[in-house]
């Protein structure tokens, strides 16, 4: 059983969060779009004269093509473990002031990724809101798809990619609607997870996104919210007042 290389990482810059990549300007630069699709992040990895030409599909990718052209050879780098993502310090440090960090919900059938958190008023969403977002891996017909979930403005949103490619989108009032159009359409296919509600499929019913959305309740301000008398007043009434 090998062991892995332990090597010496010092952060040089927290860097900022990219919204749309969820990756900073670290010592590599991560951009959007990389030679294999253009909507993933893609990596930069530059040595004084020796960099990419192009981004590369992952940050292991990209030091080890850096680290090739320098010394001549064909040793391959972990990009995260170089970069210091398995340095606990490091990690500490980069995640300061993140106050939503993606996570898994584990079902019985499928381990549902929840990547964006937001919060409403109805009871029917698990008071989950535009901007809430989760998907899932699934095959249907033995071809995997991923089953893409969000809500945009009074809808429930599921679209079911496959290689990419957008290959049906179904929308419905609620969590359990829409999963209910899904089960009449794809009848047999989906017939596993009847199992589960349309609440339990979008994660809303996971007691961790209860807690992320339960605490998007908490009013906050900035500086730039002082002549904001509606927001300051819910301000004082919840931090001070009581």
């Amino acid at each position: 059983m090998t062991k892995d290389k332990n090597y010496d990482v010092s952060l040089v810059s927290v860097g900022t969060i990219d919204s749309e990549l969820h990756f900073g300007p670290f010592r590599m630069n991560v951009v959007k779009g990389n030679r294999e699709h253009f909507e993933q992040p893609g990596y930069i990895c530059t040595c004084v004269s020796f960099y990419t030409t192009e981004p590369s599909i992952s940050s292991s990718n990209a030091i080890s093509t850096v680290y090739q052209q320098m010394f001549h050879t064909k040793t391959r780098f972990s990009g995260p473990m170089i970069m210091g993502f398995d340095k606990p310090d490091i990690c500490k440090k980069l995640l300061e002031g993140v106050l939503f960090r993606p996570y898994f919900v584990n079902l019985e059938l499928v381990r549902i990724f929840v990547f964006g958190i937001a919060r409403s008023e109805n009871d029917q969403w698990g008071y989950a809101g535009v901007g809430f977002k989760s998907s899932f891996l699934f095959y249907l017909a033995k071809e995997r798809c991923l089953f893409l979930q969000e809500f945009e403005e009074d809808v429930c949103k599921v679209t079911i990619i496959y290689k990419m490619e957008v290959e049906k989108i179904y929308c419905a009032s609620t969590p359990n609607l829409v999963w209910e159009r899904i089960f009449s359409e794809q009848g047999t296919k989906v017939a596993k997870l009847k199992t589960f509600t349309g609440r339990m499929l979008f994660g809303i019913e996971n007691t961790i996104t209860q807690r992320f959305i339960q605490t998007l309740k908490i009013p906050s301000c900035s500086l730039s919210d002082w002549n904001n008398d509606v927001l300051m007043e819910e301000v004082y009434s919840y931090h001070l007042k009581r």
